[in-house]
């Protein structure tokens, strides 16, 4: 277990070892998300090694379906936990289209309404749109047999609502959400939440969670 201390604008770690753990355990978070896809990919193609019979359609559809998902994954981490310009703008359009190819193919639906993207009156920075894209990973997350994640926002405010048949998260994740304590311990489990947290402090926003057997609802209002 490693303590880091973050605030709004910058993680304070206790030495380098600690910056280096934290990098580490995001990598893996990763790694973790993406390497089914390219498993998937990796076993059609040894079906077409092996020339069995019938199955070189079947291999086809394998690869081509795991590739979208590998590259889907691949840009939607990319714009999550990439770096960028601190200050610089943001289209919300490119996140809904990034987080739609994410949940294309599972058993999660992704409502987010036009009114919702470039069309409405709002602007949000790099740092706020991957706070959008890293709470969509925890609602994800949640949803254990699939459902719904609804997407709105306004000047003041953005939400995000995750409903389904069994909404799970861990208790030990719930409680990290919920702390105002500036001191975060970094452990795999609660690496996304550390860094979502990290991200709601540089946007400046207090981050709000709701969650019962079949919610989990964030709100996130800006300061």
């Amino acid at each position: 277990m490693i303590l880091i201390r973050a605030n709004r604008n910058k993680i304070m770690t206790q030495n380098t070892q600690d910056l280096t753990k934290f990098a580490e355990m995001l990598c893996t978070r990763f790694c973790h998300d993406i390497i089914g896809p390219i498993g998937a990919v990796s076993n059609g193609a040894e079906f077409l090694r092996e020339e069995l019979p019938n199955m070189q359609s079947q291999a086809f559809d394998l690869i081509e379906k795991s590739s979208r998902e590998a590259i889907s994954r691949v840009q939607f981490y990319r714009q999550a936990y990439g770096a960028g310009l601190k200050n610089s703008s943001a289209s919300l359009t490119e996140a809904k289209n990034t987080a739609a190819h994410f949940f294309e193919g599972t058993k999660t639906q992704l409502v987010w309404e036009d009114k919702y993207t470039d069309m409405a009156p709002v602007n949000i920075d790099y740092v706020q749109k991957k706070l959008i894209l890293n709470l969509l990973i925890i609602c994800s997350s949640a949803l254990i047999r699939g459902g719904k994640i609804t997407f709105t926002i306004d000047e003041s405010k953005f939400e995000i609502l995750a409903e389904g048949t069994s909404v799970k998260i861990d208790p030990d994740v719930e409680s990290a959400l919920k702390s105002d304590s500036s001191e975060m311990v970094l452990d795999p489990k609660l690496i996304q939440v550390n860094y979502t947290k990290v991200l709601a402090g540089e946007a400046n926003s207090e981050l709000k969670m709701r969650h019962a057997s079949d919610m989990l609802a964030f709100t996130v209002v800006k300061k």
